[in-house]
């Protein structure tokens, strides 16, 4: 491997010199000459070290083809730590192939305090068009950019933990952070780092030994219109103690997961996954700390099977919004390299808050009991789950606007676009009216959503149907409560169930009990949603309370339900119209 030196230039108050406002300049690493040319078109200078010592805020540098070396910036605070005041551009000849060998824009000295790691000197450095050989660098480095550049790393990147361990771009603590149009392949993992307002936009990112792209503390961020496919380190934990597991992308809280460190308000859209060894998206906490991911949204999104959970939400997080993306199930196990990859769940951790799940087309779920859904209702489920999810207290089940083992009729499932067959029963499924916030309103291509969003990553263009019907509204006194739990909940008032002199019920649990009723679907009413109470045996009695207070005094009311009894072989019983737990 040819390796140059690097060059690092300690920045004072006087760089910049005489040079005028946007200037641009030409290298040419072959044929220029730092001493005899004055960096025009016409007389270019050859390095990149003679270019810096005039360049200012505003400036453009044109690179001829060649190997420039790395480039290196380093931020001092005797130069007043910014590097420059207003963006300067390296960008590739038209036709050149213009390279570094690595890009690094770091500080010397004791950095300001950056306790939310926004970074602390101001770069405006951006790169339009290079090939990066060797990775990019930067420490708290505001205001940068990569634009349409090839990234790697030199490998090898198996056989050794370190080699695994390679990025191709590394950024620790910034703000103001563009990567797009990139590729980037040729690594362990493509895209690592922390900081605020990063985004990482139409890249190609493929054929890594380790991530994707790793967040471990991205605040106010966008991934969007990314490919990422083809990470795999080609080898089980058992074979080889340097593996790594391979995700697409990884939101992880670091060590020692303080305030600031957390991913916070990062929305991933629009991005096409497919082919790993491990997990499509994973969400992680950090295990010596109790700060959680803070919301995230994934829409818009395309994802193709994996090894290990497709789509895992490990541990919790506050505020997650699942929507409009679209899982492509395969008839037989998917090959890639060693590995047949079947798996299609979306795992929902027990203590996650404020989640939403809707318009989606999925593979199966794995929704974990405790876990809080605002929404979980309009989605097309492909692969009915092997265990439904029991909705107790603030969590759900599978409400009344579910498809479950129902095919979405994809035109063709390998082009990962998600295109769906006219006849889909995914066309006008969706719904605006759950939607807590508004959604997105274009599809994956940028196709319009018209009033009733098809559900998944994808709309049929041409389509006008109507709009959504509210639930009907009867303004008169309610004398029957009615409950068929189809909204896959006990807690609220169904509004689908409001008819004439009837409304549907509100249930509240009174603490303390010693176990909890559930929302589940049940095969004692064919499939239909019921609600479950708490199962005893031959030697305990369990109680469990549900109390409703819609119908005021309660006097002279019907109340008819259906229930069946098949847990408790000595018998137990229904009771109705209890005013409290000791008059009944």
């Amino acid at each position: 491997m040819k390796t140059l030196g690097t060059i690092v230039l300690a920045l004072t108050l006087a760089l910049g010199g005489t040079a005028a406002a946007d200037v641009t300049y030409y290298l040419d690493a072959v044929h220029g000459n730092d001493t005899l040319g004055n960096g025009s078109a016409g007389a270019p200078w050859q390095s990149r070290d003679r270019v810096l010592a005039v360049v200012t805020g505003g400036d453009t540098v044109v690179l001829a083809s060649g190997n420039y070396g790395t480039f290196a910036l380093t931020a001092t605070a005797a130069g007043g730590w910014d590097l420059f005041d207003d963006w300067v551009t390296f960008i590739e000849a038209p036709g050149a192939n213009a390279r570094f060998e690595l890009i690094r824009i770091s500080y010397t000295g004791t950095p300001p305090p950056d306790p939310y790691q926004v970074g602390f000197f101001d770069a405006y450095l951006r790169f339009e068009g290079i090939h990066v050989l060797d990775g990019v660098e930067c420490f708290g480095a505001r205001h940068w950019a990569l634009i349409d550049c090839l990234v790697e790393r030199y490998g090898p990147w198996t056989g050794a933990f370190e080699n695994t361990r390679k990025m191709a771009v590394y950024f620790r603590s910034g703000t103001d952070i563009l990567i797009k149009g990139c590729e980037i392949t040729r690594t362990g993992t493509a895209v690592e780092g922390r900081g605020h307002d990063i985004r990482v936009l139409n890249c190609h990112i493929h054929h890594g030994t380790h991530d994707g792209i790793r967040a471990k503390g991205w605040w106010h961020s966008l991934i969007e219109g990314n490919l990422i496919h083809s990470f795999d380190d080609g080898v089980t934990d058992e074979e080889a103690d340097w593996s790594s597991h391979c995700d697409l992308i990884h939101l992880y809280i670091p060590l020692p997961g303080i305030e600031g460190m957390q991913n916070r308000d990062v929305i991933i859209r629009n991005n096409v996954l497919y082919d790993t060894e491990n997990q499509i998206v994973v969400l992680m906490g950090c295990f010596e700390s109790d700060l959680r991911n803070q919301d995230i949204v994934f829409e818009n999104n395309i994802l193709g099977p994996s090894r290990a959970t497709l789509f895992n939400n490990l541990d919790p997080c506050d505020g997650l919004v699942i929507r409009n993306n679209t899982v492509v199930v395969f008839d037989q196990p998917r090959p890639f390299g060693r590995w047949e990859l079947e798996n299609y769940t979306l795992r929902i951790n027990e203590d996650s808050t404020g989640v939403q799940i809707y318009n989606n087309i999925l593979g199966t779920c794995m929704i974990k009991t405790g876990a809080e859904l605002l929404v979980f209702d309009h989605n097309l489920i492909q692969v009915p789950p092997d265990d439904n999810p029991a909705g107790v207290d603030n969590t759900r089940t599978f409400a009344r606007n579910t498809l479950v083992g129902v095919d979405p009729m994809f035109v063709d499932p390998g082009a990962f676009d998600g295109v769906l067959d006219p006849a889909s029963p995914a066309i006008n499924f969706g719904t605006r009216r759950l939607a807590p916030t508004p959604i997105w309103e274009e599809d994956i291509v940028g196709t319009p959503r018209d009033w009733r969003p098809d559900l998944g990553a994808w709309e049929l263009p041409g389509q006008i149907p109507l709009r959504e019907s509210p639930p009907p509204i009867h303004y008169d006194v309610k004398t029957t409560f009615v409950d068929d739990f189809a909204d896959g909940h006990y807690r609220d008032v169904d509004p689908w169930l409001d008819g004439p002199r009837q409304q549907g019920m509100n249930w509240d649990r009174p603490d303390p009990v010693n176990s909890k009723f559930c929302v589940t679907p049940s095969d004692c009413f064919d499939g239909s949603n019921a609600l479950v109470g708490p199962q005893g045996d031959n030697v305990s009695t369990r109680q469990a309370w549900l109390f409703s207070e819609q119908g005021a005094n309660w006097a002279d009311y019907d109340f008819t339900f259906d229930a069946v009894n098949n847990y408790i072989t000595r018998g137990s019983g229904v009771m109705v119209l209890a005013q409290d737990r000791d008059n009944y």
